[in-house]
């Protein structure tokens, strides 16, 4: 055997397995991409809705799924340290305006991770975009805070910390659910 065959049977051998590596490769990058893109999508279409479990959820894969983009995981590590400082107790005077700065804090530090994101992932988001982009419907806001202060209350008086009202009615009789009603007890409009 020649040179040119040794050359030609090593092709013919390490060709198909350099093929198969290569295209699992590009397979695993492909899906931590996808993984990221998802990562990505959820935040922005949720960004607006803090508390969606989606949005929490996916604030949770940013570590893991971003692992190696250190600026990202350094504005994500410094959005979890606003979200965990210690708020002061409710009755401290100053208690809303220390929350509405934690809240525009959390805002900065999500938007600052946000654009870190797109510019990876090859998008052009501008931070004014990012916070205030999205649709979400004062209905839905307003939907949500209704069912918060139900599940409050319901928890309230569940824990004996509130009472349960309770109204007494008195029934109707049929002449006066006639006369209401406008007809008379034959039936009869008036």
């Amino acid at each position: 055997m020649t040179v040119n065959d040794w050359l030609t049977l090593a092709a013919i051998v390490v060709g198909p397995v350099v093929a198969v590596v290569v295209s699992n490769l590009l397979d695993q990058r492909r899906r931590v991409k996808e993984r990221q893109l998802d990562v990505f999508r959820t935040l922005m279409r949720t960004r607006r809705r803090k508390l969606d479990l989606a949005h929490v959820t996916a604030l949770n894969l940013v570590e893991i799924e971003f692992h190696k983009q250190k600026s990202i995981i350094r504005h994500f590590k410094s959005l979890m340290s606003t979200f965990n400082q210690a708020l002061p107790p409710a009755n401290i005077s100053d208690h809303s305006a220390v929350i509405a700065k934690t809240m525009d804090d959390a805002d900065e530090q999500f938007v600052l991770m946000m654009q870190e994101m797109a510019r990876y992932l090859g998008y052009g988001y501008q931070q004014l975009e990012i916070l205030k982009g999205g649709y979400d419907p004062m209905a839905h806001g307003e939907s949500e805070d209704q069912f918060r202060k139900a599940r409050a209350l319901l928890s309230e008086i569940y824990e004996g910390r509130r009472a349960l009202p309770v109204m007494v009615f008195q029934p109707e009789t049929g002449q006066e659910a006639h006369t209401k009603n406008g007809s008379d007890a034959s039936g009869d409009c008036r």
